[in-house]
């Protein structure tokens, strides 16, 4: 095999790599998928089936808090692009957790938290269930 062919070889094969993690516009999937779900959290946390009284502050393009008026407690999601992770957190009167780091896995096309292995909207609706509607926590 030639050089050149040897060369041609390497270029298929580093395109094929880069395929897999870049669109066609050599936009980082993985920050795609982040912004959509962004996106989608807006949209499903807004929309006629989200709780009653939840509060969806925009904080930049990129982050999202939610509360409740009069209701101590607070549930924060950033999609943090250097690491590729939409970070949340969250507080009330009495203790603070986080950061929880969720990352894109393509084989549950969901965003599963690191250390828990928890997947993105069940840890948000028990969150939100623990810390702005303890009410709805069983006694």
């Amino acid at each position: 095999m030639s050089g050149r062919e040897q060369g041609k070889a390497l270029l298929k094969n580093l395109s094929t790599q880069v395929k897999d993690t870049l669109n066609d516009d050599g936009e980082q999937l993985v920050h795609k998928r982040g912004v959509e779900a962004m996106v989608d959290l807006a949209t499903d946390l807004t929309s006629e089936d989200a709780p009653p009284g939840l509060i969806v502050q925009r904080d930049g393009g990129l982050r999202i808090k939610l509360f409740r008026k009069d209701r101590p407690g607070l549930v924060t999601i950033e999609w943090q692009r250097s690491i590729g992770a939409l970070v949340t957190s969250w507080e009330r009167s009495d203790k603070t957790g986080g950061p929880f780091k969720f990352t894109w896995r393509e084989s549950d096309e969901s965003f599963i938290e690191m250390s828990l292995g928890t997947e993105l909207y069940a840890w948000l609706t028990s969150t939100m269930s623990d810390v702005l509607y303890p009410e709805t926590r069983k006694a």
